[in-house]
C-alpha cells in the first residue's frame, strides 16, 4: 500500500550528495532504495539524460519510491530510473542483467527502514503488537513465527548467534 502522507527525510542527504556529486548524464546506483529520499535528490541532479538504478528487498519500498521518483522525472523527462527487487549483495548481477557495465557512483545506506519498524504488520515493531514476521522481503522465506516454532534448540541458537550476533543465543534458544 502506498501512503502519500509519509514525511521521509533521508539520512545525511547533503553529505551523500557532496560525496557522490551526481551530475547530468551519469549512472548512479542506490543499492538500498528505501523510500527513495536519496534517490530523488540524486535523480534530480542526473537530469536531463542520466540514469538511476535502485535496488531494494522490500517490494513495498519499491512501490513507494517509484511514485516519488516518477514525480522527479516528470512526464517529459529523459532522465531514466530502473527499480529492481533485489538484495544489494546482488548488485553486480542486477547491473549485468540490465546491460550496465559501468557506473559513476554507488550508494549503500544499509540498515532497517523506519517504515519496516513502524508498521506492526511487518513484525519488527517494538511498540505495537503484530505478527512475528521480521522478513525484509515478505515474499521470501518463512516468517520468524514459523522458525521459532519449528527449529530445534541448537538451530535456533545458531540463528540467533549468526544472524543476530546474540551472545546469549544458547540461553535464549533454551527458553
Amino acid at each position: 500500500m502506498i501512503r502519500r502522507d509519509d514525511a521521509h527525510e533521508p539520512v545525511l542527504l547533503d553529505h551523500v550528495l557532496e560525496v557522490l556529486n551526481p551530475r547530468p548524464g551519469q549512472t548512479i546506483v542506490d543499492c538500498t532504495l528505501g523510500l527513495g529520499g536519496h534517490s530523488a535528490s540524486i535523480l534530480q541532479r542526473l537530469k536531463p539524460d542520466g540514469r538511476l538504478i535502485g535496488l531494494d528487498l522490500d517490494p513495498d519500498n519499491i512501490a513507494r519510491a517509484r511514485v516519488v521518483l516518477q514525480r522527479v522525472k516528470g512526464r517529459e523527462g529523459t532522465v531514466r530510473f530502473d527499480l529492481v527487487h533485489a538484495n544489494f549483495a546482488d548488485v553486480r548481477d542486477v547491473l549485468r542483467s540490465i546491460g550496465v557495465d559501468r557506473v559513476d557512483g554507488l550508494l549503500a545506506d544499509i540498515g532497517v527502514a523506519s517504515t519496516q519498524i513502524d508498521d506492526p504488520a511487518r513484525g519488527f515493531s517494538y511498540r505495537r503488537p503484530g505478527p512475528l514476521d521480521m522478513r525484509m522481503d515478505p515474499s521470501r522465506g518463512a516468517p520468524a513465527s514459523e522458525l521459532v516454532n519449528t527449529l530445534g534448540e541448537r538451530e535456533l541458537a545458531n540463528a540467533f548467534l549468526e544472524l543476530g550476533d546474540e551472545t546469549d543465543a544458547t540461553k535464549i534458544a533454551r527458553l
